[in-house]
């Protein structure tokens, strides 16, 4: 009797394991969060193809007053995606032919009727059978110093959370929503904005870096204001390449006072804390 039992527990040992194979596989990927702070939601299932086998989408009904706006220069969603605990990027990946032909991590967060996620996997695996999960984290809003800068002109806080430019740690993506009539032109030869950006009360600079991504690979300070069909934003630089979202600083936005028949208006600007 004794060994009919160790015959059966034998037998018994690899059908459970089998058995629990097949039920691991049947639940789907191993749930490995980000270890970062803020709103996180996992990706919703089935993943529709996008023209690839490592490019998908996927619906988002959280983020979708952030997402970016087609049609027009908008890079100002702050949602990052994560594959398990990896951050993935860059991010506003345009034209969306890039996400499924290039892939690697490339995303956009777009908005229409409804708001999207469009992504591929880091290494162009299919997200569909990878065994990995996919998050949407909105980063917590960081507070910044209080500082404001003492020159005269219309002034304005930047609003966080900011956007991340591509890949870069030191270079963001802020909108524009006071001085789009003054932005330079995108495809032409237009440096004429007069909007400079402080960091607390020091001036940031060169203004009107492009091409672009010297702010994302140079930094320290550079930025541009950048006009598209109905919006603007500020991609800019830290003065260390610290990380502006995180530094405790307050990036303002001010356009001097208008210089009329020699003489420049004395008046002071106002400050425009975010509402």
């Amino acid at each position: 009797m004794r060994r009919q039992y160790w015959i059966l527990f034998a037998c018994a040992v690899p059908v459970y394991f089998a058995v629990a194979a097949w039920l691991s596989f049947a639940a789907g990927p191993a749930l490995v969060e980000p270890d970062v702070r803020g709103e996180r939601h996992e990706l919703i299932r089935p993943f529709i193809p996008f023209n690839s086998t490592f490019a998908m989408t996927s619906v988002d009904p959280w983020f979708g007053d952030l997402a970016d706006v087609p049609g027009q220069f908008d890079a100002s969603s702050p949602i990052i995606l994560y594959e398990d605990d990896r951050p993935l990027g860059p991010a506003h990946s345009t034209p969306h032919s890039d996400i499924s032909t290039l892939g690697h991590g490339r995303f956009s967060h777009w908005k229409g009727n409804f708001s999207t996620f469009v992504f591929s996997s880091s290494d162009n695996t299919d997200p569909r059978t990878n065994g990995r999960t996919y998050w949407a984290v909105k980063p917590p809003i960081a507070k910044g110093s209080g500082v404001v800068p003492d020159v005269s002109g219309e002034k304005y806080l930047l609003k966080r959370p900011f956007a991340r430019f591509g890949k870069s740690s030191f270079a963001v993506v802020a909108k524009d929503e006071w001085f789009a009539d003054s932005a330079d032109t995108p495809g032409q030869f237009d440096a004429t904005s007069p909007v400079m950006i402080y960091e607390d009360g020091k001036p940031l600079g060169p203004a009107h870096s492009t091409p672009h991504d010297q702010i994302g690979s140079l930094g320290h300070g550079r930025f541009s204001h950048w006009k598209g069909t109905d919006n603007s934003i500020f991609v800019f630089s830290s003065s260390d390449n610290s990380d502006p979202e995180t530094n405790g600083r307050d990036y303002w936005v001010v356009r001097p006072p208008v210089k009329r028949s020699g003489i420049v208006s004395d008046v002071r600007g106002e400050e425009h804390p975010p509402k």
